[in-house]
């Protein structure tokens, strides 16, 4: 069976990701690295439906409407257990309507805040009561993580009210000096904008979007974020500069100027993360620009003049900006991790490239 496969496979520490295409053989992530699994065999269509089929209560996806909701948009997101380990998954068609499987093994608290390696002035913009905070990088970047571990934080140092909105709920948290609500898209609620518009009738004090994905989940964030409550958001965005364009572009251009001066008041700041692999060792290393909301940067953001906050970053260090280049190159300097990797980490290589020559003279 699949699951008692899934089972034995994820038992192994060092296992990240684990994927299934119908037709072949299990395939693993190690280290970064995909390998190809011998054990097993080739996998079946029906071995994954009736994978996802028995466990209906886990998942939130109601097994007689697995069809239709990978005809409706090609593919399903959803939270799984197979023995002692959790996993976020998405089921998805591929090369003409086979199905594929991909399953990323999900730890079972988050870490501690302070041993992500986050810039230190991140905990101090989780202090604040009211405002809005954005976690942003690529797909696989760890913004879940770097998300959970500050809901956890915030759990352990104020009282309050949390509600999350995710898709699925992958890290489980427990209520300590904070109430958590944690609501899965499709099983608790039907979408982000709809449970976000039903969580300000909810008594809460802290919000957590999973994902800013439309004009009306953005724009109910922003006015939650300036009426008294903490937003946590993410973006598939790579830098400081492009998050903040990403979310006024949202809005259409006779609405710009509004979403500019409102996200000026209400952004408190903005955690862009990489994941670099390290020269020694396995696994990856966080890497992250952060952007906090000083006041030359409300006045940029209101202004529409994205382009200066590269520059005030660059000179404002001691206000704890960080920008990503600056972070990789001292990695690199460190002997932490190669040039190569930063480069190919970075959404700025050939400003990297002169700054790492530079630096070597």
């Amino acid at each position: 069976m699949l699951k008692d496969l899934l089972e034995s496979i994820s038992s192994e520490p060092e296992i990240t990701d684990i994927l299934i295409k119908e037709g072949e053989p299990v395939w693993v992530r190690v280290g970064g690295l995909l390998k190809r699994v011998e054990r097993g065999g080739s996998i079946g269509r029906e071995a994954m439906l009736d994978l996802i089929k028995r466990n209906e209560a886990q998942t939130g996806i109601i097994a007689a409407k697995i069809n239709m909701a990978l005809e409706g948009q090609g593919d399903v997101d959803f939270a799984i257990k197979a023995g002692e380990v959790r996993f976020r998954g998405n089921l998805y068609w591929t090369n003409g309507k086979r199905i594929a499987l991909a399953l990323r093994k999900l730890a079972e608290a988050p870490p501690a805040l302070a041993s992500l390696g986050l810039p230190p002035a991140y905990e101090e913009l989780l202090g604040q009561s009211k405002g809005l905070i954005l976690v942003t990088g690529a797909t696989g970047s760890g913004k879940t993580t770097t998300l959970a571990a500050s809901l956890e934080h915030l759990n352990a140092s104020r009282q309050g009210h949390i509600i999350t909105l995710e898709d699925p709920v992958e890290y489980i948290l427990k209520s300590r000096k904070c109430l958590i609500d944690q609501r899965q898209i499709g099983r608790d609620t039907k979408s982000f904008n709809v449970g976000l518009r039903a969580a300000l009738r909810q008594d809460p004090d802290i919000l957590l979007v999973g994902e800013l994905r439309d004009f009306d989940t953005v724009k109910t964030a922003l006015d939650a974020a300036n009426t008294g409550h903490l937003v946590l958001a993410t973006l598939h965005t790579n830098s400081a500069q492009q998050s903040i364009e990403r979310l006024t572009s949202f809005f259409s251009a006779d609405k710009r100027e509004w979403a500019h001066a409102v996200l000026s008041q209400a952004l408190i700041g903005i955690v862009s993360q990489v994941l670099a692999r390290p020269l020694s060792g396995t696994g990856r290393k966080l890497v992250a620009e952060l952007l906090v909301a000083t006041s030359d940067v409300k006045n940029s953001v209101r202004e529409g003049k994205t382009f200066q906050l590269f520059n005030i970053m660059d000179t404002g260090s001691a206000k704890g900006h960080v920008l990503l280049n600056n972070a990789l190159k001292n990695l690199v300097l460190k002997g932490e991790i190669s040039a190569e990797e930063a480069l190919y980490c970075t959404y700025a290589p050939a400003l990297l490239k002169k700054e790492l020559q530079n630096a070597k003279r």
